[in-house]
């Protein structure tokens, strides 16, 4: 059988973070990520995965940036931000600077 992964192309780029929380395992296991570009964009990610560590404590997810979408601005200037939201009411878990993206 042969598959195709849009993902592998050169120009996508995965964000993985390590993360707990006060949360079920369904929520953690869930969080929707998404990117804020400086001019004020907000673009939805793509997970890829997210798993816990054996005790079920510390929880790893990676989310895909798309560069080939088109849904993010050419611009090297441009700086981004992290932002992991809750499945359940969509409030806000995190938010990290992350700086520019290379493509």
């Amino acid at each position: 059988m042969k598959a195709k992964y849009g993902a592998i192309a050169s120009k996508n780029r995965w964000i993985a973070v390590v993360y707990k929380g006060n949360y079920t395992q369904q929520e953690l296991t869930g969080l929707k990520a998404e990117l804020a570009s400086s001019p004020g964009k907000v673009v939805r990610l793509y997970q890829g995965f997210c798993n816990s560590d054996p005790a079920g404590k510390n929880y790893m997810g990676a989310w895909l940036v798309d560069f080939d979408s088109g849904r993010f601005p050419s611009d090297t200037n441009t700086i981004y931000r992290l932002r992991l939201r809750l499945p359940t009411d969509g409030s806000q878990l995190a938010e990290i600077q992350l700086g520019t993206l290379r493509r």
